[in-house]
C-alpha cells in the first residue's frame, strides 16, 4: 500500500464525445474529390455501438448533391447490407455514425464498404476488428493499459492501418493523510490517452463515490442505496496544452468556509470551490473511501475504477478561531494571530 502522508492531494493526483473543432480537423481534408479519412471502432457486443467517422471533400463546391453509402459485408450478407446513406452539397463533409452492431456477430469478420457518389466517385473497403474490453483497476501508483491494434484508420493515399488505444495513469496513490487542510482538487486526477490523431475519447457515467461518516456529505450529489454513500456526477475534458484528460464535477461545488460543509447547490454564506472538502472529524481520525469510476471508456468500452482512502484528524483545519488552518473569503478576512488562511 502506498501511503502519501501530509499531502494536499491537489498537486499529486491525477465525452461525452470529444469532437475536434472544424479548424482542428481541416488538415484531414484533401480537397481531391475523394474520401479523405475513415475511422472505425472495433466491433462489439450487440448492447453497444461502434463509432464510424468519414470525411470527404471536393476541390470546389459541387454543383449537384453527393451521397455517401456505407455497406457491411460478411458471411451472412455476402453482397453487402446498406447501413447508412446520406447526402450533402457542401465542399467538406464529416459523417459520424454510431453503428448498432445489428448485422454483426463477434464470431465472424465484417468488411465495411464506403461509396462516394455524385459528380465524383470513390470506393474504400475496410475490414473491421473485434473489441477487447477490460476493467482498469488501479492497483499501483503508475498503471498503463493498452488494447490490441483494433482501431481501423484510413487516410487518402495510404493503406488501411490498425492502432491500439492506451491509457496511462500516474501518481495514483492508494492512501492519503491530510495534515494541512482537508481538501482535494478533483481536477488534479488525470490520465493520458494515446490513440490515432483526432480519434475521440468516448465514455459514459463518470462518477465519484464517497463512502464515509453518516451525514457528512448530505448536500453533495445524490444519495445511493448503500448507507453513507454519496454519488457525484463527473465529466471528462481534455487540457489542450498538456493533452491530459481531467475529471471535474458536472455542477459547481460550494463550501461553508467555517464548517467545511459541502453542497452542489448555492446556499447563503457558502462560497464556490473546485475542491472537495471533508468535514471536521468527530473522532481523532476519520477515514473516507473515494472511488473514481467510468463506464465504457474508449473504443473498447473499458471500465475504469480508482479507489483510495483519505484520512483526516481533529483540530488541523476549520474555524479560524481555534484551528491551525482555515478558509476565508476576500470579503471577510479575519484579523487573527492564530491560523493560516487558505484561499479557495
Amino acid at each position: 500500500m502506498n501511503v502519501f502522508a501530509c499531502t494536499l492531494l491537489a498537486s499529486t493526483l491525477l465525452m461525452s464525445y470529444f469532437g475536434a473543432s472544424r479548424s482542428a480537423i481541416d488538415d484531414e481534408y484533401g480537397y481531391a474529390d475523394k474520401i479523405d479519412f475513415i475511422s472505425i471502432e472495433p466491433i462489439k457486443h450487440s448492447l453497444y455501438t461502434s463509432r464510424i467517422t468519414v470525411k470527404y471533400s471536393f476541390s470546389k463546391k459541387p454543383k449537384s448533391i453527393s451521397s455517401l453509402s456505407i455497406r457491411i459485408i460478411n458471411s451472412q450478407y455476402v453482397r453487402g447490407k446498406q447501413i447508412y446513406l446520406g447526402s450533402s452539397n457542401v465542399q467538406t463533409y464529416t459523417v459520424i455514425y454510431d453503428y448498432p452492431q445489428t448485422y454483426s456477430n463477434l464470431s465472424r469478420e465484417d468488411t465495411f464498404k464506403f461509396e462516394l457518389m455524385g459528380d465524383y466517385s470513390d470506393t474504400v473497403e475496410i475490414a473491421s476488428k473485434i473489441y477487447s474490453p477490460t476493467t482498469m483497476y488501479i492497483n499501483n501508483v503508475n498503471e498503463t493499459y493498452e488494447s490490441p491494434e483494433n482501431i481501423a484508420i484510413y487516410r487518402r493515399g495510404e493503406e488501411v492501418a490498425y492502432y491500439s488505444e492506451k491509457f496511462v495513469f500516474t501518481n495514483l496513490y492508494k492512501e492519503f493523510v491530510l495534515c494541512k487542510y482537508w481538501g482535494i482538487d478533483l481536477s488534479g486526477i488525470y490520465f493520458n490517452y494515446v490513440a490515432p490523431k483526432y480519434f475521440p475519447l468516448t465514455y459514459e457515467n463518470a462518477r465519484l463515490i464517497i463512502e464515509g461518516r453518516q451525514g457528512a456529505f448530505e448536500k453533495l450529489g445524490s444519495e445511493m442505496a448503500t448507507p453513507n454513500w454519496r454519488k457525484l456526477s463527473l465529466s471528462l475534458s481534455k487540457d489542450e496544452k498538456t493533452g491530459k484528460y481531467l475529471f471535474h464535477p458536472e455542477t459547481q461545488l460550494y463550501v461553508n468556509p467555517i464548517t467545511l460543509d459541502m453542497s452542489t447547490y448555492p446556499i447563503d454564506n457558502y462560497i464556490e470551490t473546485k475542491y472537495l472538502f471533508f468535514p471536521r472529524p468527530i473522532e481523532d481520525i476519520e477515514t473516507y473511501v473515494i472511488r473514481f469510476m467510468v463506464d465504457n471508456l474508449g473504443a473498447n468500452n473499458n471500465q475504469f475504477s480508482y479507489q483510495f482512502s483519505v484520512s483526516i484528524s481533529t483540530n488541523l483545519y476549520g474555524n479560524c478561531n481555534d484551528s491551525s488552518y482555515c478558509l476565508s473569503t476576500e470579503e471577510a478576512v479575519p484579523d487573527l494571530e492564530l491560523g493560516t488562511i487558505i484561499t479557495h
